[in-house]
């Protein structure tokens, strides 16, 4: 191969490599978020490569938002966040104090008195 041959191979590698696109996809239902340069959307379902761990996922009704290398790399090796649980529903019936987690009060201790003399 020739000079010329090797500079236009790579350019145009270098072209292919440098246009690639990151993508952070968020799953609304879930909360859950992955990071992905390979992503295919057909008719409401998302196929997408995760960044993390190299499955391939399929979910549905994503937010897609385009991201920098930068944010694509920093994401990818963050773990995922813990889902969150939801706070229980207050008891029918019960006091508002203790529906909202606060601990009822001692019972008074009977006045102790001294032994007479």
């Amino acid at each position: 191969m020739n000079r010329k041959t090797l500079f236009v191979a790579g350019l145009i590698l270098g072209f292919v490599v440098g246009c690639a696109s990151y993508y952070r996809v968020t799953d609304p239902s879930t909360g859950k978020v992955y990071y992905t340069t390979e992503l295919k959307q057909d008719s409401g379902a998302t196929t997408l490569k995760d960044g993390r761990t190299g499955d391939m996922v399929t979910v549905q009704n994503v937010e897609v938002r385009k991201i920098s290398k930068e944010d694509y790399e920093v994401g990818r090796m963050t773990p995922p966040a813990a889902p969150v649980a939801a706070a229980p529903a207050p008891v029918a019936g019960a006091p508002a104090a203790a529906a909202a987690g606060a601990a009822a009060p001692a019972a008074a201790a009977p006045p102790t008195t001294a032994p007479s003399k």
